[in-house]
């Protein structure tokens, strides 16, 4: 089920978070405490999880005692601070039992509810585990590492390699303005990096072979593939290294005639802010 709606906002979310049953996530920039406290506390009541995720700003900063009750009632809220002052948490969604996303631009205040705004309400299962990763996307960047990946040039690709039976290599390379540097380092890692990896693919084998004749189912899996393989690579990132990880990607073969084999590293992650920073195919 996808629908949207242009009126009636507080209305709504009002009756949907309510529903809630085990889990409601809220990112939004502005929210009204005021407007929405009572809910909250109802929500938190009746042993519901609430996540909540805001802009850290003097705005927000008006609802610091009304969060900090709700904190003592066992809310999670965390204020996101941004590294400059024209930059903002200006999500706007909110996820409820990790089954309906309500999104759009419509922000949770008073003077929202006179401004020309939208919220779509959708079900679709992809589109809502998307939004569930983004929630723990910004959970888990820091100011300081926005800051740094908001500014600078220079970044670090690691490139995964088989090497032998059961080793993986994991070399990094420097990337400037878009191109490819030197190599600065070289990790060792377990097979099961590549084999996971080979994994995501592997399961969805049956299903393409059904969906060969539908276009659109295979367009569907695809992206959940794609997505899959996102989520799996982002927790790679963290394996410790000298140098912060900004991509992922692996050596691929293309062959222009039979006398001519190109490796190349296919890029098949990149970190938030880095997207336009870093190429997808990058040629030896």
């Amino acid at each position: 089920m996808t629908d949207v709606i242009f009126d009636g906002f507080f209305e709504y979310i009002s009756s949907t978070l309510l529903a809630a049953e085990v889990d409601v996530k809220i990112a939004v920039a502005w929210l009204n405490f005021n407007m929405y406290g009572r809910i909250f506390e109802t929500l938190l009541h009746r042993g519901v999880h609430l996540e909540i995720i805001i802009n850290d700003d003097m705005i927000n900063a008006k609802n610091d005692s009304r969060i900090y009750d709700l904190r003592q009632r066992g809310a999670f809220i965390d204020k996101i601070k941004m590294p400059t002052l024209r930059k903002y948490m200006h999500e706007k969604f909110c996820i409820i039992d990790e089954k309906k996303v309500l999104n759009g631009s419509y922000n949770w205040s008073r003077n929202a509810n006179k401004n020309f705004e939208n919220l779509m309400i959708t079900e679709e299962r992809l589109v809502v585990e998307k939004f569930v990763y983004e929630f723990k996307t910004i959970k888990s960047l820091g100011t300081t590492y926005i800051k740094e990946l908001q500014t600078t040039s220079n970044f670090y690709i690691m490139v995964l390699e088989q090497d032998g039976d059961y080793t993986v290599i994991g070399t990094i390379f420097n990337i400037e303005n878009g191109e490819l540097g030197e190599m600065v380092d070289r990790v060792p890692l377990d097979i099961c990096v590549l084999t996971n990896l080979e994994g995501i693919f592997y399961k969805y084998d049956d299903i393409i072979d059904v969906a060969y004749d539908d276009p659109c189912e295979l367009e569907e899996i695809n992206k959940s593939i794609d997505f899959e393989v996102q989520q799996y690579l982002s927790k790679i990132r963290n394996t410790k290294t000298s140098f912060p990880v900004h991509a992922i990607g692996k050596v691929e073969h293309e062959v222009f005639h039979r006398h001519e084999d190109v490796r190349f590293i296919y890029v098949i992650w990149k970190e938030r802010f880095c997207a336009s920073a870093i190429q997808d195919r990058y040629y030896f």
